[in-house]
């Protein structure tokens, strides 16, 4: 099921995700557009690519984009699912829970394929991710979530 809202800066009707997930919509943009009859904001977001702040809410190319993590993870967030332990892992999209955002990860055996191929996806700190973003613009942007 599609979610679409009012992009209150030219009234236009717009795709914003679908169930929980906002591939096309900020989690800071929120104040942007009006859910319409039916829809609902989700709660996992677009990350805020500092590259993307020209695009309007719902006009981006594709679904999430993700970041590559560098270097093995660590650390995790086992209160949400099973950690089994990746070769590579990317930040997927911004989670908003219990009041909070939250970075999700996603494990693969490889850094091939597309960003549904992974074998693991969890919810974790951001103090735990930060350090694996390379991007410096990115990750300024990130720290005003923890």
């Amino acid at each position: 099921m599609g979610e679409y809202a009012l992009r209150k800066s030219d009234r236009q009707s717009i795709k914003i995700g679908t169930c929980d997930d906002m591939y096309y919509l900020r989690y800071e943009d929120q104040d942007k557009v009006v859910p319409e009859s039916g829809s609902d904001f989700g709660t996992r977001w677009r990350i805020p690519f500092p590259d993307e702040d020209h695009i309007l809410p719902g006009d981006y190319d594709s679904g999430f984009r993700q970041v590559d993590l560098v270097h093995r993870m660590v650390q995790y967030n086992p209160s949400e699912e099973e950690y089994q332990g990746c070769k590579f892992y990317r930040l997927d999209c911004i989670r908003f829970f219990d009041g909070s955002l939250y970075p999700v990860v996603c494990g693969y055996e490889s850094d091939e394929g597309d960003r549904w191929s992974y074998s693991e996806r969890f919810r974790d700190d951001w103090i735990n991710i930060l350090p694996y973003i390379e991007d410096e613009d990115l990750k300024l942007r990130l720290l005003k979530y923890l």
